[in-house]
């Protein structure tokens, strides 16, 4: 309600996640110069303790937003900022996106021409963006019962109570809370008939997650593919992550939006900065070839909050058009369906081979005792980190590892508990567990 009525009276909104923490408030106020603050009476005690909040002149709760007037609405540019949100920040300085008025419109249309929400739908959109999107269809939202910012707190049974007595008829979730709240279910012997619809995206979805959600759900499960600068990119069906799965190879992440133009180009370093159109399509690898994804389009993000090196580093200039790079490598293949093959940063280059840290995590999880597992380079060596039970020995003695691509003299190192990325709690925070090594 409250970033609604920002947009009629023309202002920006800055939308923070609700697992943010002090550090992070106060550095995502000072990246874009916050005017003022909306948030619970917890947040905003916060602000007596951070010095750049301190500053603010105004500091609200919901409840103490009123009018006495009637207000007219602000006519504004297409070009202009609407909403500003932040990556996660893990490699580095969060980036702020400049999302304005054309490109929320733009996704708005690219994600409701997928999502397809309908007036008089009961959906619970656990995802911030898509609950905007069902307001703009017409459709019921209901809101999820589990605290946003410590997605492993969520109890499923409540969760599944919640839909049950709203009937929910689809849902839009990652992959995370989804997963448990079908791993529940089967547990539990229950089934959720009001399902017609889910949708998941954030975090990798591989085919054991897949079964496991066709299996807990009689609805149809769609798989989407994307990033915070661009989404929706692809979509697949869970048959069909499961049935095109390349073992070892890619991940199939599903066939490409039609309002996505996308590209294969070579993995680079650095920024690339500006190319011609004919050597941007000099550029373009064959089918098959694996290299970084590209894309642009009206729903693909272009420019970030003063921060001109993140541009740099992340765009392309190719005549007229802006193409965003997303860091994710992977390839198209002869029918142009996308595979992916992990962030191309990751990548690990031995001699002649290459080793793709995202597929062995697939490979590594469905070992015995290991709950996840990746492998990094370090002081050159190579370092096969383990979440373990006590059978993780026995998975590695039986020369299990030699299967999924990886020396069986490698060097491992066991850990607790693996990093998982604070937004979606599904990937890994690399940057994290550097640290812990």
């Amino acid at each position: 309600k409250v970033v609604l009525a920002l947009f009629y009276l023309g202002a920006t909104s800055v939308i923070l996640d609700e697992w943010v923490n002090r550090k992070r408030l106060a550095l995502c106020c000072e990246l874009v110069s916050c005017k003022a603050m909306i948030g619970s009476r917890k947040a905003l005690l916060l602000t007596w303790f951070l010095k750049p909040l301190r500053k603010l002149p105004i500091r609200l709760t919901p409840a103490q937003l009123t009018s006495q007037k009637e207000i007219p609405q602000v006519e504004v540019q297409s070009e202009e900022t609407a909403l500003i949100t932040f990556t996660t920040g893990s490699t580095g300085v969060p980036k702020a996106a400049d999302r304005s008025h054309a490109f929320l419109r733009a996704q708005f249309k690219a994600l409701r021409s997928e999502i397809n929400p309908q007036h008089g739908d009961v959906a619970m959109p656990v995802l911030p963006i898509v609950l905007l999107i069902n307001l703009g269809a017409g459709a019921t939202s209901v809101i999820a019962d589990f605290p946003a910012r410590k997605p492993e707190k969520m109890k499923p049974s409540a969760l599944y109570q919640q839909i049950q007595r709203h009937q929910v008829s689809r849902i839009t979730s990652s992959p995370f809370v989804v997963d448990k709240l079908a791993s529940w279910m089967k547990e539990a012997d229950k089934g959720c008939p009001s399902v017609q619809q889910i949708f998941t995206g954030g975090a990798p979805v591989f085919p054991e997650m897949a079964t496991n959600l066709k299996e807990a759900f009689s609805a149809e499960v769609r798989v989407v593919f994307g990033s915070t600068e661009a989404e929706p990119i692809s979509m697949a069906s869970a048959s069909e992550v499961i049935g095109k799965h390349l073992a070892g190879k890619g991940l199939f992440v599903g066939t490409i939006y039609e309002g996505c133009d996308l590209r294969i180009i070579p993995i680079q370093d650095g920024p690339i900065a500006s190319l011609s159109e004919k050597e941007f399509d000099d550029w373009q690898l064959a089918a098959l070839e694996t290299g970084e994804i590209v894309v642009a389009g009206d729903h693909v993000l272009k420019k970030y909050i003063d921060n001109p090196e993140a541009w740099k580093q992340n765009k392309i200039v190719v005549g007229e058009t802006i193409w965003h790079r997303t860091g994710d490598a992977g390839f198209l293949d002869e029918s142009g369906d996308l595979y992916l093959i992990g962030r191309a940063s990751r990548i690990i280059y031995t001699g002649k081979s290459m080793i793709a840290p995202f597929l062995i995590e697939q490979e590594l999880a469905a070992l015995p005792g290991i709950t996840m597992g990746t492998v990094i380079k370090g002081n050159e060596e190579l370092i096969l980190v383990l979440e373990s039970g006590n059978n993780a020995p026995s998975a590695i003695e039986k020369g299990l590892l030699t299967s999924i691509g990886l020396p069986e003299d490698i060097k491992v190192r066991r850990i607790r508990k693996i990093p998982r990325d604070p937004r979606h709690n599904g990937k890994i925070d690399y940057g994290k567990l550097e640290k812990l090594l």
